[in-house]
């Protein structure tokens, strides 16, 4: 699996449903049985605080479907008003967001990295 750049805006007090694709390395790449973390990071200038503390992680069952195990491998990671709680208030601006793939033979992919952008709603 390679990593792909993936940049997301979502509205303050808004839910969203995040579709995360993974390109497969190989023919016989698969998601089934994979274990999946995506996590959002505090990031300044472009560069992780640190330390670098998951702000949010969702996980395969906890907010995390596989859609598609075999090609097109993806994912969704669902997002509620609520998991916005955690971070900074108010919670405008930019973070690091990235998903971990661990395979069935334990081998580790980091699948997608890019900048959460968490913008204002005048519908709240």
């Amino acid at each position: 699996m390679t990593v792909q750049i993936q940049n997301i805006s979502v509205p303050w007090k808004n839910d969203a449903q995040i579709t995360i694709n993974v390109t497969a390395a190989s023919p016989e790449d698969t998601l089934a049985g994979s274990t999946i973390s995506w996590s959002v990071y505090a990031q300044q200038y472009g560069v992780l605080v640190d330390p670098p503390t998951p702000l949010l992680t969702k996980t395969v069952g906890s907010g995390i479907t596989i859609t598609g195990s075999l090609y097109p491998m993806q994912f969704v990671v669902t997002l509620s008003h609520a998991d916005l709680a955690a971070f900074p208030t108010p919670p405008f601006g930019n973070y690091y967001h990235e998903a971990l793939v661990t395979d069935t033979s334990q081998s580790r992919d980091t699948v997608v990295g890019g900048i959460l952008t968490v913008t204002l709603s005048e519908n709240t």
